[in-house]
């Protein structure tokens, strides 16, 4: 990737005047927090459809396609995170059971079996 088509990500031509190099302009400009470097390897069978996608444009670089996973798997950890709250709150306005666990039970794989059928 050239440094034109970093800004280009960015919406213009050149870096800042100011800055040192344009890459660092660049990670300065993306959103002033302190970064963390990773470094690991991928697979043939990971690296290569991981190149398709830099390669159609979806992603201006490999940082930018991780750095969504792991945004869209902290939101949708958020979610179930949540959810489980709303289940735990509904438990105690659901009331109390006068049917024993085992009967609980037994009538769960019931429902489960006859949902199969």
């Amino acid at each position: 990737m050239t440094v034109v088509s970093i800004w280009a990500v960015l919406g213009t031509t050149l870096p800042p005047r100011c800055a040192p190099n344009a890459l660092a302009a660049h990670t300065k400009l993306e959103d002033n927090r302190k970064m963390t470097d990773f470094s690991f390897s991928l697979p043939d069978e990971l690296s290569g459809p991981l190149k398709s996608r830099l390669a159609d444009g979806s992603y201006a670089d490999a940082a930018e396609y991780f750095r969504e996973l792991v945004r869209g798997d902290l939101a949708e950890a958020a979610e179930d995170t949540a959810g489980l709250g709303v289940k735990v709150e509904e438990g105690p306005a659901s009331g109390v059971s006068d049917k024993t666990t085992q009967r609980l039970i037994e009538n769960i794989i019931t429902r489960r079996k006859s949902s199969r059928a």
